[in-house]
């Protein structure tokens, strides 16, 4: 039994996605993607894990994964995939706003 989930490792996880999607390229497989790489930056921001990417590039790749997936379909997938978008874009602002960056 994978235990990737249970034990917090959001790479583990974000690595079954991707290979997962592609063999069989699927919607839900791109947003497994995505969150998985969102729970990496927040773990990291909260201390919890080293990743290889800073915080704020996690967020901005998670979020350009949705923008791209939107753009093909010209649409979102649902409500929930609405807040996971928001979420990101505020992840987005308030990294800018943390670090001074005014290119938002």
């Amino acid at each position: 039994m994978d235990l990737t989930n249970r034990e917090r490792n959001f790479a583990k996880q974000q690595q079954a996605a991707t290979k997962l999607n592609k063999l069989i390229p699927n919607a839900r497989h791109l947003w497994w993607i995505v969150l998985s790489i969102a729970l990496q930056a927040k773990a990291a921001v909260r201390g919890a894990t080293v990743v290889a990417m800073e915080p704020s590039k996690l967020i901005q790749l998670a979020e350009s994964l949705v923008a791209r997936q939107a753009g093909k379909d010209g649409r979102l997938d649902g409500y929930e995939a609405l807040l996971v978008y928001l979420d990101l874009l505020l992840a987005q602002v308030g990294s800018c706003l943390e670090t001074g960056d005014e290119e938002w």
